[in-house]
């Protein structure tokens, strides 16, 4: 929503946001989390770090949702969303005509010719637009490449490559014909490899492509063709690889999701430890030669050496930084996508003990990924019409319960014969205390995040002829009202 929604009567408006997981119908296992009471607007900050500043600050400037940044001469620009071009001029972005209205997500400036370094280079993004910088500012140009560029990177104006979504590649060697050529990556290749996110120009004109899936793949060229032999690099990581960078001294930088930093020299990748679990989506360096590292929500690391990283990350930064840009007095500025987090998760269950249709006896057990630990979980047993018969509150680490031995209860005993329900919820909720828990208060106004499953069983009370293995669907997690 625009600002102005949030004015006059508005002024208070906020919004109660809702995002989640579950199965292609809308059943268990589901992952749910909210965040209320937000306002989505005012959240299009930088980050800059002053010269001589111990930390960066939240910058309170508006240069809309930015994807890709580069730098040469006396020129600064970043390009993002709808065309978005802006220029940081040094104390604000400006922006900048712009002749698509595509969403731009790469960008490079030449930097060969100090006359005009900065003056010349490239954009491009959705549907292979590219878009030029010359001396007189940016113009559309004629070629689209078709697939969506996802990073530019060049040695001189005469020697630039886009890199495609797929793995595809395009040069442009600045002939006469004035055309971008098409190269093929490891998309070629018989098995081709996820998508791709970033690119690295190496010594001995190789080329560096990382992606999704811990991706990495080293392109050889071959003497006096336009081709390459793609060689894959052992990364022993999945989370996906979304920026490289080439220092000094040639050794190359990847980081990447949950925190994944690593060096390249080459030959092998060595992985290091940022201290750090969320997304890293760009590297810099200062002049200096110091990499910055920034990403997800105000992220920003400062490496003067491989293993000597410190964390600078901004505390509320409501942007998930995509580059960072030198400012014309020594310090730097990082932008990107402002966003609104909903959460954090908690990984979803799945029940151990007793298995889909077995028997339930005395233990009830249940598997879970790595991850944040719930406030506490909710199990219930509940009969053929997912009526409540039974129900036991356990704190969060729990991954097992010890049930009641129901059929000796006899008559009294709450379980009827047939199919019941197990059903598990571990929910995230800061202001309960599992240690002085006030049943009333079991409901999603006070849940940051919650999973949810459920599995049929067998009651130890006996079981009926029509029973059915078969879970029946299911359109909410539980009969507790919503917020309103």
């Amino acid at each position: 929503p625009g600002d102005a929604l949030f004015q006059g009567d508005g002024a208070n408006l906020r919004y109660e946001l809702y995002g989640g997981v579950t199965s292609p119908y809308g059943g268990p296992p589901m992952a749910m989390a909210d965040a209320p009471g937000r306002a989505v607007v005012g959240l299009e900050h930088a980050a800059v770090w002053q010269p001589g500043a111990a930390e960066p600050v939240n910058a309170k400037v508006a240069p809309g949702a930015l994807h890709a940044f580069a730098s040469a001469g006396d020129t600064r620009v970043g390009v993002g969303d709808a065309g978005h071009v802006v220029s940081w001029t040094g104390g604000d972005f400006t922006v900048q005509a712009s002749p698509t209205n595509k969403t731009l997500t790469a960008v490079w400036l030449a930097n060969d010719d100090a006359a005009t370094a900065g003056l010349n280079g490239w954009a491009g993004g959705d549907d292979g637009v590219l878009v030029r910088r010359t001396p007189l500012g940016w113009s559309l140009w004629a070629q689209a490449l078709a697939k969506p560029i996802v990073a530019l990177q060049g040695r001189t104006s005469k020697d630039v490559w886009a890199l495609h979504d797929d793995g595809s590649l395009h040069h442009w060697s600045g002939d006469a014909a004035g055309k971008w050529q098409a190269v093929a990556g490891p998309q070629a290749l018989p098995s081709p490899p996820p998508g791709f996110h970033a690119l690295a120009l190496l010594a001995n004109n190789a080329l560096l492509l990382a992606g999704d899936g811990g991706a990495l793949w080293l392109g050889k060229p071959i003497v006096n063709t336009n081709n390459f032999v793609w060689l894959p690099q052992t990364t022993a990581t999945t989370a996906a690889i979304r920026a490289l960078l080439v220092a000094a001294d040639g050794t190359t930088w990847l980081a990447g999701d949950r925190g994944y930093l690593a060096n390249f020299d080459g030959k092998t990748v060595s992985a290091l430890n940022p201290g750090v679990f969320k997304n890293l989506y760009g590297l810099a360096t200062d002049a200096a030669g110091v990499v910055h590292i920034v990403g997800q929500t105000g992220t920003w690391l400062r490496a003067t050496a491989p293993n000597q990283i410190a964390n600078h990350s901004l505390a509320d930064m409501p942007v998930d930084l995509r580059g960072v840009l030198p400012t014309f007095d020594g310090g730097l500025v990082a932008a990107g996508e402002p966003v609104v987090e909903i959460g954090p998760y908690v990984e979803m269950p799945y029940f151990a003990t007793p298995l889909p249709g077995g028997a339930l006896g005395q233990t009830v057990s249940w598997t879970v990924a790595p991850g944040n630990l719930p406030t506490l979980n909710l199990l219930r047993i509940a009969d053929a019409n997912y009526t409540t018969r039974w129900e036991i509150f356990l704190h969060g680490a729990v991954t097992q319960a010890q049930l009641p031995d129901f059929p000796t209860l006899g008559q009294f005993s709450p379980l009827p014969t047939g199919t019941l329900y197990l059903r598990l919820w571990r929910i995230l909720a800061p202001q309960l205390d599992i240690d002085a828990l006030n049943p009333k208060l079991i409901n999603q106004n006070y849940w940051i995040s919650w999973a949810y499953n459920t599995t049929n069983v067998a009651s130890p009370m006996g079981q009926s002829a029509a029973f059915n293995p078969q879970l029946p669907p299911v359109t909410t997690p539980d009969p507790v009202p919503w917020p309103k």
